[in-house]
């Protein structure tokens, strides 16, 4: 299974595997970026935030429900993918225990957090506390059974998981925002109903082939617990980093800045939303080409790298210059304020990018404490930046903080990615993505602040620094290496001559 997986062109197979889940990631993490001319035009700032506060929280019980455990999964599926029988002993394993602790965690927060989460926001236990403890029940059975089908880059069972998560989530949530106007709750159920909806979907597959047993093995759960636990001051971390800010504003500021950020947050993490896509594809091909521990293997990762750099990079820079051309057309005018502050986001996301880049053979080691240790004092700064100046400053101090938390992370991940496992970095490719930016960045000024541009013509102007990008992308290395790819796509695609 490893070698199918690290057999051919990394491009040829990110192409192929990473277009399927960048869709199916937009219909689930862009989800709400689909729906934000919905969203906010029926619910106030104030509704949006109470949303993406419980939201916020439901994420960290997670933390508590899942351990982190599908992230083991991962790791230790290529140590005993070519033994069927080991293999549905880790995952039985795993699942078996993930229930019944999943149930007793789900419970004992619910009675821990409905009273003071009602208070805090206004709500009523029921539904929203309990629907918000509800969600991670299932999402990490998603996690556990998409991690699984994600390592054999089954991508089209993972796309129609995907989908049908994302349908029963638009549907319920639609018909009981329009149809009932149901508030912010309305989303809360939307969420449930499609993580629910995938997990069944999810594990009658597994069930079919026997992935799913009566076996639990004691030394394999204690084995993957070790590595996760591990792993859970990190995302604990990675919650407070990601989720903490829109509380912050919420108990510091006011709900209505809350609501306009976590509107802002959500188009801005489009950048994220590339990221995950390519690792889906590329984490598990990560893991099978250091497992062979081949130096050209490692020269592999270090063009991948190259390519990875400009593409989010360029996705960033894009995502910002026509960010108020997006909340034109997909955002109610009451948030407009947090048009300011996508570009910041955008930023941030793509030094998360690079620290998912550098993380990976940092996971293969088993390194998780040094990982984690990262993860602590990057969350510990975002937190004590927005904590001590948000109060000041205002709800804008959560996007700055987040861009230079992440930049510190970014850099941390790569000085350990030097010491562990050396990834080389191209300058020369470096230097490529800088002189495309800065010739960019550089033509926007001076159409928007030189010539004093706006409404359609400096929109017109966007365009053709665009078409400009594009342009100096394709006559780059890059661009040959692209051109190379597509003309093996298309001979791919071609029905083979008769003779």
């Amino acid at each position: 299974m490893s070698q199918s997986i690290t057999q051919g062109s990394d491009l040829s197979r990110i192409a192929r595997h990473s277009v399927v889940y960048f869709i199916a990631s937009i219909l689930t993490k862009g989800l709400h970026a689909l729906l934000l001319p919905l969203y906010t035009h029926w619910l106030t700032p104030d509704d949006y935030a109470v949303f993406s506060n419980l939201y916020a929280v439901s994420s960290l019980i997670v933390v508590a429900t899942s351990l982190y455990l599908d992230n083991a999964y991962a790791r230790f599926y290529f140590d005993v993918c070519d033994n069927a029988r080991e293999l549905s002993k880790l995952f039985s394993t795993l699942f078996i225990f993930l229930t019944v602790w999943g149930i007793f965690a789900a419970s004992a927060t619910y009675f821990l957090l409905s009273r003071p989460l009602a208070n805090a926001y206004n709500v009523t236990p029921i539904p929203y506390v309990l629907v918000i403890c509800l969600i991670p029940l299932f999402s990490q059975f998603n996690a556990l059974a998409q991690t699984h089908f994600r390592s054999q880059h089954r991508s089209g069972l993972v796309t129609s998981s995907t989908y049908v998560l994302s349908t029963a989530n638009a549907a319920v949530a639609v018909i009981l925002l329009v149809g009932y106007h149901a508030s912010a709750q309305a989303l809360l159920w939307g969420a449930l109903a499609g993580e629910a909806a995938s997990a069944i979907l999810l594990f009658r597959r597994l069930a079919k082939e026997q992935m799913i047993r009566l076996t639990f093995d004691r030394k394999t759960l204690w084995t993957s617990l070790v590595y996760s636990v591990g792993l859970i001051p990190l995302t604990a971390a990675g919650w407070l980093s990601g989720y903490s800010d829109r509380i912050l504003i919420a108990w510091l500021g006011n709900m209505n800045d809350s609501g306009i950020y976590s509107v802002a947050f959500e188009i801005g993490r489009v950048i994220n939303i590339i990221i995950l896509a390519i690792f889906m594809v590329y984490g598990p091909m990560m893991f099978a080409l250091l497992k062979e521990q081949k130096q050209e293997n490692v020269i592999r990762i270090e063009r991948f790298q190259s390519f990875y750099i400009h593409l989010l990079v360029g996705s960033a820079f894009f995502l910002s210059l026509f960010a108020p051309d997006i909340y034109r057309v997909a955002v109610s005018q009451k948030y407009y304020e947090g048009v300011v502050w996508v570009p910041i986001i955008a930023a941030a996301f793509v030094f998360a990018g690079f620290r998912k880049l550098y993380a990976t053979p940092i996971y293969y080691h088993k390194l998780t404490l040094l990982i984690s240790l990262g993860g602590i004092v990057q969350a510990g700064l975002n937190f004590l930046i927005n904590y001590w100046f948000i109060p000041r400053y205002g709800a804008g101090v959560a996007a700055w903080s987040k861009l230079i938390t992440m930049l510190f992370a970014a850099a941390f991940f790569n000085l350990l990615c030097r010491k562990y496992q050396p990834i080389r970095i191209d300058k020369a490719a470096l230097g490529v993505t800088g002189m495309t930016l800065g010739g960019c960045l550089g033509a926007y000024l001076i159409v928007a602040y030189g010539l004093r541009l706006h409404g359609l013509p400096l929109f017109a102007c966007k365009l053709a620094i665009l078409a400009g990008a594009i342009v100096l992308t394709w006559r780059s290395r890059f661009g040959h290496a692209l051109s190379k790819l597509a003309i093996e796509i298309k001979a791919r695609m071609q029905p083979p001559q008769k003779v």
